[in-house]
């Protein structure tokens, strides 16, 4: 496993609007192939545009919600995995003094997956898309989850979501 350091920071303003992001921004959206979100396709749009489930979202205007009531940084672990590689993250949410909401999200480790696995997300439930976890990444089987590179298959149209084991650690935390 590999320890990383990046840091992408994005800043939202009172309409939950980005409006700035940091250095890395660009860079982190090119090597990953995410062209469409570097900083010239998502300024000035709603960061819930970016943000796909019911559940997740729930989730993060909750962290958001809490570091506002509370007037200190919110942490959150997740996440955000890349076909080869999984991502574990920290997410650092803080209402600032201007009224600006910083997000950054943080590097803490990569591991390679097994095989390369690939999601597409669907908004249609349906027996032949799968639950996948915002948070830990893992997709529900046969009602279990699981990591999605143990799976035979590697391509998952997903519905997102946060598992129950994920939904406990964030909302008990509160």
């Amino acid at each position: 496993m590999e320890s990383g350091c990046e840091i992408n920071t994005c800043w939202l303003d009172h309409e939950m609007k980005i409006i700035r992001v940091s250095s890395t921004w660009d860079n982190f959206a090119q090597e990953n192939d995410g062209l469409s979100s570097c900083f010239d396709k998502i300024k000035n749009r709603s960061i819930y545009d970016f943000i796909t489930g019911y559940e997740t979202k729930m989730w993060f205007e909750t962290v958001l919600k809490l570091a506002e009531l509370k007037k200190e940084t919110i942490s959150r672990n997740y996440r955000c995995d890349s076909p080869n590689l999984r991502r574990n993250m920290l997410m650092n949410a803080t209402y600032e003094s201007s009224g600006e909401i910083c997000i950054e999200h943080i590097l803490l480790s990569t591991e390679l997956r097994k095989k390369p696995v690939f999601f597409k997300s669907t908004n249609s439930p349906g027996k032949k898309a799968p639950l996948r976890c915002s948070i830990c990444g893992k997709i529900k089987v046969d009602k279990q989850w699981v990591e999605a590179d143990s799976h035979e298959s590697s391509q998952f149209n997903v519905i997102y979501t946060i598992c129950n084991g994920c939904y406990g650690k964030t909302f008990t935390a509160l």
